[in-house]
């Protein structure tokens, strides 16, 4: 399950800001843009799909409680 996030893979916000005052033409480019769109996309996807491994994990750790209620029970 290994993929780490790079934060140093692009501008930072900062640095972007300042581009923007000192070069209006060159920070609002379409393609930093879009890669701001697509990099969105990505973490979302990446929230879903933690989000659907979470529940699954929730359920069989609820499913594994059960089991061990019903075995304590037993004995």
């Amino acid at each position: 399950m290994g993929t780490t996030l790079d934060h140093h893979s692009g501008p930072q916000l900062g640095d972007s800001l300042q581009e923007r005052e000192v070069n209006p033409v060159n920070s609002g480019s379409k393609h930093s843009h879009s890669r701001l769109r697509e990099r969105e996309s990505e973490h979302r996807k990446r929230i879903k799909d933690l989000s659907g491994q979470l529940q699954r994990l929730e359920a069989q750790s609820d499913g594994y409680r059960l089991e061990i209620e019903k075995m304590a029970q037993i004995n």
